[in-house]
């Protein structure tokens, strides 16, 4: 094999394994974790005993199709109130993109009504100062994080809230509470 040949069989081979690196590598990595959150319970933290005021019970856990998101599985259960009416919903995502996960976010951080956005200090909760959000709108209250690979989305109607049937430090208290259980089955 001459110099020439050598060259080019090199450049070959560099130029198949940057494909390699950049393009395969990651789309198999995506998959495998995508597998392997198919087997992390979320079920058992999305409401425990103690998360809701008293009058307000647990509804059925579902699996929820997370939309457009592909890289994404997850759970939701309801909060009922005393009447067996939804007075809200836990939703937990687990996703094994990092930039569907911020989409999902982004997207569910940006309700708003017609006064605009109420927001409320989220505390310590959350990956980081940018990654939780608390808000009030006309059509509830909602609490949004993200810790790890999880995406949480706690949404409650305004009524309760007003009629001073479910305090608000009950949902801070809850989220908090959630993050804490994330810590150890999202974070890998």
């Amino acid at each position: 094999m001459n110099v020439k040949n050598k060259w080019q069989l090199g450049i070959i081979i560099g130029i198949g394994l940057i494909i390699f690196v950049c393009v395969v590598v990651p789309f198999f990595r995506e998959k495998y974790i995508y597998w392997r959150l198919g087997y992390v319970d979320i079920a058992p933290i999305l409401i425990r005993e103690g998360d809701l005021p008293p009058g307000f019970n647990a509804g059925n856990i579902t699996d929820i199709e997370p939309y457009y998101y592909n890289s994404a599985r997850g759970k939701e259960q309801e909060i009922l109130a005393k009447d067996g009416s939804k007075a809200g919903n836990v939703r937990i995502y687990l996703f094994a993109s990092n930039s569907e996960q911020s989409d999902m976010f982004t997207g569910a951080s940006q309700v708003e009504s017609q006064e605009g956005i109420i927001p409320y200090d989220a505390g310590d909760i959350g990956d980081c100062e940018s990654c939780s959000s608390i808000f009030a709108t006309d059509y509830g209250v909602y609490v949004v994080f993200t810790r790890c690979t999880a995406l949480v989305y706690m949404d409650l109607s305004p009524e309760y809230l007003e009629l001073k049937k479910y305090g608000f430090d009950y949902l801070v208290a809850h989220a908090k509470r959630l993050d804490e259980s994330l810590r150890l089955i999202a974070c890998q």
